[in-house]
């Protein structure tokens, strides 16, 4: 933890302002700092928040499992997603407008869409979908003939078959 905090330090003294035009957001950072952690002193997970550690191992299977959905997620009590499938709810549905981010109507709207999401299934799966994220194009890459392709098979076999290669 002692080193996070020394780069978050660094950052604050001498970051540059960066945009990302994925999120709309301006962030402070580094270019290529690189980390190096002894695990023998513990995992280094990126947070000053207490993490149960259930919360990445749920958010690994639901890789895994190549979901786009935070509705398995949400059911498990996991929540780390929610606000990404909220942009894309509003952006969907055209209420990007009508919700400033992190406005009191944007709140409201935020709280409203999280307790449907996790009481209505069908809701879920529409309206809690990412897109296609990071395990989804693990288990559904799609080559340029239009055929899928699933990694995770590919990679478990070649481990089985060749595991020296």
């Amino acid at each position: 933890m002692e080193q996070y905090h020394q780069l978050l330090k660094e950052i604050l003294g001498r970051g540059e302002v960066q945009f990302e035009p994925r999120t709309q957001e301006y962030t402070l950072g580094i270019s290529a700092h690189q980390s190096i952690y002894d695990l023998r002193q513990g995992f280094p997970l990126m947070t000053t928040k207490r993490v149960p550690p259930r919360f990445p191992f749920e958010e690994l299977f639901w890789k895994l499992r190549g979901e786009r959905s935070v509705g398995s997620l949400v059911k498990r009590g996991i929540h780390i997603w929610d606000a990404n499938a909220f942009d894309h709810y509003l952006k969907r549905n055209w209420l990007k407008e009508k919700f400033p981010k992190h406005s009191p109507e944007w709140n409201a709207e935020f709280e409203r869409y999280t307790h449907k999401i996790a009481e209505d299934p069908e809701f879920a799966r529409i309206e809690g979908d990412l897109g296609p994220v990071y395990g989804y194009q693990w288990r559904h890459w799609k080559k340029t003939d239009g055929t899928e392709v699933d990694q995770l098979q590919n990679l478990l076999r070649s481990i089985r078959e060749k595991p020296g290669s």
